[in-house]
């Protein structure tokens, strides 16, 4: 009988034992858990936070680079003329020679060497050395110009031709070498114009230097266009004696 009870005892003892690890270690795992949880969530905070702020410079870093962009980009085309602009000068070439043959292909356009001369950067300068003559041809855009102005009459409202009346000013070394006057009276992407310069008539000292090429708007005198280039020669002997004085 003794037995029985100590066998129940020892019995209840046991499981009480085993019931209070099994507690414990239920316990435990769930501190572990939590704290591994927390650790785990502390971990995924810290990365969100490197990857937004990672993401805020790179985005300020853009944001600085698009403006330095913009600013570099309006100091180098501040004379380019707006695209939406009426009249826009495309291209302004000094050409060697260009066909005179108005029945021609090629007519009006550059068909030997030429050189473009831009805006885009004032430092960079053309030199051209063509002798005894060259030519300024320039393309210019006239898709939104409006050619045809409206004016009322006794017999109602009638679309007159207003075509655009364009000068091309040219000056070597600041003196005005040649104006050359044209109307722009049709809506093409494309109306070519170009004159051409004898440089026969001029000392061959004087034509050494800076030339520029200004196109005007005769309307309100407004320069479309304003662009240099240089010219610079190895003179010959005959030519030389070619040249003659400037007038001034």
């Amino acid at each position: 009988m003794k037995k029985n009870n100590l066998s129940k005892y020892l019995f209840g003892i046991s499981a009480f034992i085993i019931v209070f690890l099994l507690a414990s270690y239920t316990n435990d795992s769930k501190v572990d858990a939590k704290i591994i949880q927390e650790s785990d969530f502390s971990i995924d905070k810290e990365k969100l936070n490197e990857l937004t702020n990672q993401t805020i410079n790179e985005e300020e870093s853009d944001v600085e680079l698009v403006e330095s962009e913009i600013e570099e980009s309006t100091e180098i085309n501040d004379n380019v003329t707006d695209a939406n602009q009426p009249i826009v000068v495309n291209s302004i070439k000094i050409a060697k020679k260009v066909d005179t043959d108005p029945n021609s292909n090629s007519y009006r356009e550059p068909i030997n060497a030429y050189k473009t001369i831009t805006t885009l950067d004032n430092k960079v300068v053309k030199d051209i050395d063509y002798y005894p003559s060259f030519y300024i041809w320039t393309s210019i855009n006239t898709e939104n110009l409006e050619l045809n102005l409206r004016e009322m009459s006794s017999s109602g409202e009638l679309l007159v031709l207003n075509p655009a009346n364009l000068s091309m000013l040219i000056t070597c070394n600041e003196i005005q070498v040649s104006e050359f006057e044209f109307n722009v009276n049709a809506k093409t992407p494309r109306w070519r114009e170009w004159v051409e310069v004898d440089l026969t008539q001029f000392e061959s000292e004087s034509i050494v230097g800076n030339w520029n090429v200004k196109i005007i708007n005769k309307k309100d005198n407004q320069i479309l266009e304003n662009r240099s280039f240089s010219f610079n020669k190895d003179w010959e002997a005959d030519e030389l004696r070619q040249t003659a004085e400037i007038i001034y």
